[in-house]
């Protein structure tokens, strides 16, 4: 969600712009322990169990475009756009393990650095419902 943006016409059919600001993202990470199916076991894994956490963070954007007119109604356009939300610190597993484990003997600490960069194309149609302005002498 940009909240700056500055454009530039370098021609009267492509419009060039640049923007950036503040960005939110939505992050969801999960760990199967004694699973098969993800590798799980070994000796640090005591039981079966997972777990995933989830959280907001908030970043910040930057990228730019272009929209260039086809014809009267018909634009295409393009967009690269770069965001970081710096680093999500999620714990694992940070509770007593079922069978008469050690507290925290799973325990897992992850640091994950959130970054994205998004390209998109897309096609528009201009609806163009009013007539022009025909002036009369």
């Amino acid at each position: 969600m940009p909240v700056s943006a500055d454009a530039f016409l370098a021609k009267p059919e492509l419009l060039l712009y640049a923007t950036g600001g503040w960005a939110g993202q939505w992050v969801e990470g999960s760990i199967a322990c004694g699973n098969p199916d993800f590798g799980g076991g070994g000796a640090w894994c005591l039981s079966p169990h997972a777990q995933t956490n989830k959280a907001f963070l908030n970043g910040w954007t930057i990228g730019g475009g272009a929209e260039w007119m086809l014809t009267r109604n018909w634009l295409i356009r393009g967009e690269y756009r770069y965001a970081d939300f710096g680093n999500w610190r999620s714990t694992f597993f940070n509770t007593a393990v079922t069978g008469g484990g050690f507290v925290g003997v799973d325990t897992i600490d992850t640091t994950i650095h959130v970054r994205t960069h998004l390209a998109t194309i897309g096609i528009a149609y201009k609806f163009d419902w009013a007539r022009p302005v025909v002036a009369k002498y």
